[in-house]
């Protein structure tokens, strides 16, 4: 790939793979997966994002990523020349028909066109114009290392499905209900119910991506029957599940 073009493009089909360490580029990097969910990981966050939806990542941030299933990515490496106020972190966007169409075309041209570097320049402006307008979608999970909350969302990390109340955890912490709450709230901009109801809900989509049945997820996130998961679910994304697979297929 040439350096000096406004855009560089990997456009490549994986499955069931990640980057193998934390590592950062000098351009920002726009991550589209058109088929399958992917998994973003930075010091401060988790992201989870589905096909409708993509992900930004500023130059120089390290990062990793896996990828649940198939994955087909279109990578779009963007030149901070053409725009020095490019967004300085990293969030997920749902990506609107036009704003995925953009995309679309962007590495097409670039890629297809290595002469027409006018037009796509053209076209990164239309995009930048368009970032600046997206919402942040909500599938962020906050990451802390203050040591007591460290120890109680590593643990849920890697169990969502951990039942254990907030005093059991301030236990484990070696700290109060009290104290703990406050920090969730100081380090991760959250309550410890909502921290932990986002890590489920990000674990719900995993599951629905792996091809586990609601029944499944539901039981195995704690959730006290299947209608109780799809009223959880439905409130947060706006459609129930089997939906929501259906709309990012």
């Amino acid at each position: 790939m040439d350096a000096t073009r406004p855009v560089l493009v990997l456009d490549m089909k994986v499955t069931d793979t990640h980057c193998t360490a934390m590592h950062s580029h000098p351009r920002a990097q726009l991550i589209y997966s058109q088929k399958g969910v992917m998994k973003v990981i930075v010091k401060d966050s988790i992201w989870l994002v589905s096909p409708k939806q993509a992900i930004w990542v500023p130059g120089g941030l390290e990062h990793q990523a896996f990828f649940l299933k198939e994955n087909h990515l279109c990578n779009l490496f963007l030149d901070a020349s053409l725009q020095p106020h490019l967004p300085a972190a990293c969030f997920v966007f749902d990506m609107a028909p036009f704003l995925r169409e953009l995309v679309i075309k962007i590495a097409h041209v670039a890629t297809e066109k290595a002469e027409a570097t006018g037009r796509t320049r053209h076209l990164c402006r239309v995009l930048y114009d368009e970032l600046g307008a997206v919402q942040a979608a909500q599938s962020r999970i906050p990451l802390s290392e203050e040591p007591r909350v460290k120890k109680v969302i590593d643990l849920l990390v890697m169990a969502p499905e951990d039942k254990r109340t907030l005093e059991e955890f301030a236990e484990l912490a070696c700290t109060t209900p009290r104290t703990l709450s406050r920090l969730f709230v100081k380090e991760l901009g959250m309550t410890f119910s909502n921290w932990q109801k986002q890590r489920k809900l990000m674990a719900a989509l995993e599951k629905l991506e792996l091809g586990h049945s609601i029944t499944q997820i539901s039981y195995d996130l704690g959730y006290n029957s299947p209608s109780a998961f799809i009223h959880m679910f439905s409130n947060a994304f706006g459609t129930t599940p089997n939906k929501y697979v259906g709309k990012a297929t």
